[in-house]
């Protein structure tokens, strides 16, 4: 890798990179159980360096301009402006502990149990709640959310019946949101993203989804490869996968022939992952013996080589 920064004991959460940033959020479980977000500068990739932290609930996360969006049994907004002194400026609490999150336009998307729910955050400081949707089943578990467009596109997974359902909905009136569709999947699914009208899936069972979306009423599955995963990033037709043994990348510019063209392995999970000008910023969980919470800068320029990415430090 370029660079490593490990951070303290706990588990990883999310990670969200931007303009030399990498915005982390964590569980520190040696400190009583609270949840915080670490702000670490990457602009040197070969020495990650931490600038600040907020000791506050955080989950899944969104940055944008002065303001990061994260999700933790609710809606929050922290004020960045100063990466050393992170200060909390909204928040909207909700029931369930674990929240997920996407953010598009002058919407947050905000998942907790029970369903999906949308807020106006043209005002940062002040977000105003619009329309929200149930979920298919009373006790379906919110996974993931991915905005494309005016269509959301929510992963559920039921434990109860070891399944789990893609529903895509048409949010063009945020007020009233409206499902178009389901796409359902065996196993539990775990990560959602759509580019050019494609969505890529990513299961703990069943491998890795490609399913065509053009018909928001009547997706169509394109491709499975056998390679189970959490956490992906989809750019420039490579499908970057966080899995339990680190990244691993698949050519996905044709569908029906999927292809493993790298990888770079990890003593623990990955937790997540975000690719940026042929970086890729891999963030280990720290769940399993041997292995803490870490921040991996890994250069993935020669991606398209069978050998896939080359270290550099």
């Amino acid at each position: 890798p370029r660079g490593r920064y490990t951070g303290s004991s706990g588990s990883a959460i999310d990670i969200f990179v931007v303009g030399g940033l990498a915005y982390v959020s964590y569980e520190a479980v040696s400190a009583g159980n609270f949840y915080g977000l670490q702000i670490i500068d990457v602009s040197e990739p070969y020495a990650p360096r931490l600038l600040g932290s907020y000791e506050g609930m955080a989950g899944e996360i969104y940055v944008r301009g002065h303001y990061a969006y994260t999700g933790r049994s609710g809606l929050q907004i922290v004020d960045v402006t100063n990466p050393a002194r992170p200060t909390l400026v909204a928040r909207y609490a909700m029931s369930g502990s674990d929240t997920n999150l996407a953010v598009a336009g002058d919407y947050a998307y905000v998942g907790a149990n029970p369903g999906l729910t949308i807020f106006d955050i043209s005002n940062p400081r002040a977000p105003v709640r619009m329309g929200s949707m149930n979920p298919p089943v009373w006790n379906d578990q919110l996974q993931a959310i991915a905005v494309d467009g005016t269509y959301a596109y929510v992963l559920y997974y039921n434990q109860q019946y070891l399944s789990s359902s893609l529903q895509i909905l048409d949010v063009s009136q945020p007020l009233q949101p409206v499902q178009k569709s389901a796409y359902p999947v065996r196993g539990k699914a775990f990560d959602v993203r759509v580019v050019d009208t494609v969505a890529y899936l990513t299961t703990r069972f069943v491998g890795f989804h490609v399913i065509d979306v053009s018909q928001p009423e009547a997706p169509v599955r394109v491709a499975v490869y056998d390679q189970i995963a959490e956490g992906i990033a989809v750019i420039n037709g490579y499908a970057y996968l966080a899995t339990f043994l680190g990244l691993r990348v698949i050519d996905v510019r044709v569908p029906v022939s999927l292809a493993l063209t790298g990888q770079y392995n990890t003593i623990g999970s990955l937790a997540g992952l975000q690719v940026i000008d042929n970086v890729a910023y891999a963030l280990e969980a720290g769940t399993v013996e041997g292995s803490t919470p870490a921040l991996h800068v890994i250069d993935v320029r020669d991606v398209s080589q069978p050998t896939g990415p080359m270290p550099l430090g």
